[in-house]
């Protein structure tokens, strides 16, 4: 257990693929209490929703930093390490002395798990905000399709639509403004995980800035 949490904290850090995944168990009690249920299994006090997987078996397609590859299995006990699709990448650590020790990054990877409940936030916030504006509209000029008789009321009309087409390009400005600042966290968050280079970060943020 010590050179496991010693080459946790010191071992070089590497991304595996899942190519294949067992799940051994799954939250069972938020169907008989409420919407979640605690986990006891694995790390206490973390919670997690009913169906989601406790425990499993990890087929795993490790690449070190020298391009070189390895195929391993890990099992895994607790919903933080439990989550990880067939398909996505997981941090590991190894001993660069020697490469057949070793182990799923237990900490980055609960913070991408973290930083995937963020992202899903962020996206659905920004979702919701475009609705939201959507369901604002100009004031009509005019009462059934009759134009004012009046010149003011004309007037007063126009002024309207003008205030109204201001607000709206306001609040776009607002929300290309909060999409961006979300997308920016995002590229942030994974270039801190190892996902992202400097270059690839430096990259797309620039295409982000760039953008319209």
């Amino acid at each position: 257990m010590f050179a496991k949490r010693n080459l946790i904290r010191s071992g070089a850090k590497a991304q595996a693929l899942v190519l294949d995944k067992k799940v051994g168990t799954f939250a069972s009690g938020g169907g008989r209490t409420g919407l979640k249920a605690i986990v006891t299994l694995g790390y206490l006090g973390n919670w997690a929703n009913a169906g989601d997987p406790l425990s499993c078996k990890y087929e795993l397609r490790v690449r070190f930093e020298d391009g070189s590859e390895t195929e391993i299995s890990r099992h895994v006990r607790g919903v933080n390490l439990a989550w990880v699709p067939v398909g996505s990448l997981l941090p590991v650590r190894y001993d660069p002395a020697d490469r057949t020790r070793i182990a799923i990054d237990e900490s980055a990877l609960k913070t991408q798990r973290q930083a995937q409940r963020d992202d899903v936030k962020a996206d659905a916030l920004a979702r919701g905000e475009q609705a939201l504006a959507a369901t604002t509209e100009a004031p009509s000029s005019g009462r059934g399709g009759v134009e004012p008789d009046l010149p003011q009321v004309q007037g007063v009309s126009a002024a309207a639509d003008r205030r109204a087409r201001k607000q709206q390009a306001r609040a776009n400005r607002e929300r290309q403004k909060a999409r961006k600042a979300a997308l920016l966290a995002k590229l942030d968050r994974q270039h801190e995980q190892g996902l992202l280079s400097d270059e690839e970060l430096a990259d797309r943020k620039a295409r982000i800035l760039g953008s319209g």
